[in-house]
């Protein structure tokens, strides 16, 4: 269940396969991404440090911006154990930013291992697959 979920009060829908327990994952972590931190005013961590295709030129800058990432995945997406975030450079667009997102994903008594990759766009959108 998500932030907004519980906020909500609303149950998500599931039919209970890790197939589609992946893509509200992938959802999730998509729209944290592309909201900025400080941006939810009755949650001002929820979101994603801002970084542009610039900080690809700075690789401490990336890591840093990384381990905030893990750290805003173990609050707001507990579905998503022991998550890991891995700098990554597209080819295309050139020294585009990005990164690996990776966990597992526990549905019922199963632990399922999920890769995800989150690419800056040259417009400043993430697009997370």
């Amino acid at each position: 269940m998500s932030l907004f979920d519980e906020i909500a009060g609303t149950k998500p829908r599931s039919d209970g396969s890790w197939q589609y327990q992946r893509e509200e994952v992938r959802a999730d972590i998509e729209a944290l991404c592309q909201t900025r931190m400080g941006g939810v005013p009755c949650d001002p961590g929820y979101g994603a440090v801002v970084v542009t295709a610039l900080g690809a030129s700075f690789p401490d800058v990336i890591e840093r911006w990384s381990e905030t990432l893990v750290a805003s995945l173990r609050r707001y997406e507990p579905r998503l154990r022991e998550p890991r975030v891995i700098p990554t450079f597209a080819e295309w667009p050139k020294r585009a930013v990005g990164v690996r997102i990776a966990g597992w994903l526990v549905v019922g008594n199963e632990a399922v291992p999920v890769q995800l990759t989150a690419t800056l766009s040259l417009n400043g959108f993430w697009s997370v697959r």
